[in-house]
């Protein structure tokens, strides 16, 4: 059995937790912004890294090569039994922590025995996790990172709805609920408002909540970490501003890198390459919204869509001085 050695004594004696040495980038998000798109950006335009998407979820059974790799970096019980029981997995340790329903210390050695011992089993020199589950790991990642660069990406309410409604994947109706399925809820936070009608919002209400919910605690978890930044999904992807903002969070991922193994022309090359498609055609455009839905929208993402830089349609600034009165 392999236990993962997480203390240390330093040279003046004291008993100090083992850290991740190897730079790292983790880049997560709320989902929708393609993270699958930046592990292979890194990939192709940086030497000597092994960057990854979500490295321990369970792949595809055809695909044996990767599946026996998974079996050898995590264990064939963690990604199979204990992931189903939900006992193990990046999103639910993401989930406790953001609901602080686990200790600190609790949170930091799990989060250690899921990454250290399968980064020490990797062959190059840097590491790229571009992970939408690490969402709620954001304040732990120094703790058990030396040298990381954390990146959160965050997208305009409207369209990141839009996309998860036509995705059909958070809070879908299903005939049998497992922790594999359950997303987060006002259930998880002590004085959430809407615990009492939750059971009552549609999906589209849901996806209001967790939109405002998520980036809101994620916003306040940045605000003291010097080495993280949040940006904007739509500024990355601007064709007439020659991608400045996407080299731009390139530079600062890999400011801890070799300049010899950073290569931004490469990055250029595969940025116009659709990686992950969204799924746009059930869902409608918020232009054909309903009157309900603007104001439920407005009333519980228009404060944050305007902290963020994001217009709101129409009335909408009004609307929110009638909600505040």
């Amino acid at each position: 059995m392999h236990i993962e050695k997480k203390n240390r004594i330093n040279s003046k004696g004291i008993m100090v937790r083992i850290k991740i040495q190897k730079p790292s980038i983790i880049l997560t998000s709320a989902g929708r912004t393609g993270t699958l798109f930046f592990s292979k950006l890194f990939e192709s335009s940086v030497d000597n890294i092994d960057s990854f998407h979500m490295p321990d979820k369970l792949m595809n059974l055809s695909e044996i090569s990767a599946w026996k790799k998974q079996i050898e970096y995590f264990g064939l019980y963690n990604i199979t039994v204990a992931r189903i029981r939900g006992k193990y997995g990046i999103r639910f340790l993401s989930d406790q922590a953001l609901a602080r329903s686990k200790e600190q210390a609790y949170i930091v050695d799990a989060l250690f025995k899921h990454r250290y011992r399968f980064l020490s089993k990797l062959p190059h020199t840097y590491y790229a996790e571009c992970n939408p589950t690490f969402y709620g790991l954001i304040p732990y990642l120094n703790l058990v990172w030396e040298r990381a660069v954390i990146i959160y990406i965050v997208r305009n309410g409207y369209d990141w709805i839009r996309s998860h409604m036509n995705w059909g994947q958070w809070y879908k109706e299903r005939k049998c609920m497992s922790p594999l399925t359950r997303r987060i809820n006002p259930t998880f936070f002590l004085n959430d408002p809407h615990k009492e009608e939750w059971d009552s919002f549609d999906r589209f209400k849901k996806l209001c909540w967790a939109w405002n919910k998520l980036n809101s605690i994620i916003l306040e978890d940045l605000h003291s970490l010097q080495n993280a930044r949040l940006f904007r999904f739509e500024d990355l992807f601007k064709k007439q501003t020659n991608h400045e903002d996407l080299i731009d969070l390139i530079e600062f991922a890999t400011s801890g890198f070799s300049s010899n193994d950073v290569h931004i022309g490469k990055a250029k090359a595969l940025v116009n390459q659709k990686i992950n498609s969204n799924i746009n055609t059930g869902f409608p455009e918020r232009k054909f919204w309903t009157t309900e839905m603007h104001r439920f929208f407005n009333k519980n993402c228009g404060e944050l869509m305007l902290r963020l830089g994001y217009p709101l349609d129409g009335d909408a600034r009004n609307e929110l001085e009638d909600y505040e009165q």
